[in-house]
């Protein structure tokens, strides 16, 4: 059961859409923490660890076939908070979902961070960074848009490399 509720006033009229995405053939290799939660009750729940939701987002990075600036600003998230990367989770979401979808099987292709390294750095080559910018503008507070005047490739490269 999920039940969310928040705290507005009754002349608020703004609609909250929430969208769950239910993965029904999910990659294998994922790995799970359970956390303890105190509020409002005691409980625990069962989460996707760090390291397997950046090889998650590394994922969609590498097979997105569009642009989407989230992506981007997620990934400078995760790189500055040195999360690692669930190689065995993304070399298995690539060999089942995208442009390496079952090129990867049998092949002495090994997802490591070389192999990674090279992949992004090829990845922001093609970036239109002013389009990736637009899209993410609306999630940042304004204080920090003066930041998106340094995505490029060089700005990108960059963190690649503190991987």
């Amino acid at each position: 059961m999920l039940q969310l509720t928040y705290a507005r006033d009754r002349s608020d009229t703004q609609n909250i859409q929430i969208k769950l995405e239910i993965d029904t053939n999910p990659s294998q290799g994922s790995v799970f923490e359970t956390k303890l939660l105190d509020f409002p009750t005691p409980f625990s729940v069962v989460i996707q660890a760090p390291s397997s939701l950046f090889a998650g987002k590394l994922h969609a990075l590498l097979c997105r076939d569009y642009v989407k600036g989230r992506d981007w600003y997620d990934f400078i998230w995760y790189v500055t908070r040195k999360t690692g990367v669930n190689f065995t989770y993304l070399s298995n979401a690539l060999d089942q979902h995208g442009p390496w979808k079952g090129k990867l099987s049998g092949t002495k292709v090994v997802i490591d961070m070389p192999w990674l390294t090279q992949e992004l750095e090829k990845k922001v080559l093609t970036i239109d960074w002013k389009l990736a910018t637009k899209d993410v503008e609306n999630f940042i507070k304004p204080r920090e848009l003066k930041s998106l005047e340094l995505w490029n490739a060089p700005f990108f490269t960059h963190f690649i490399h503190k991987l």
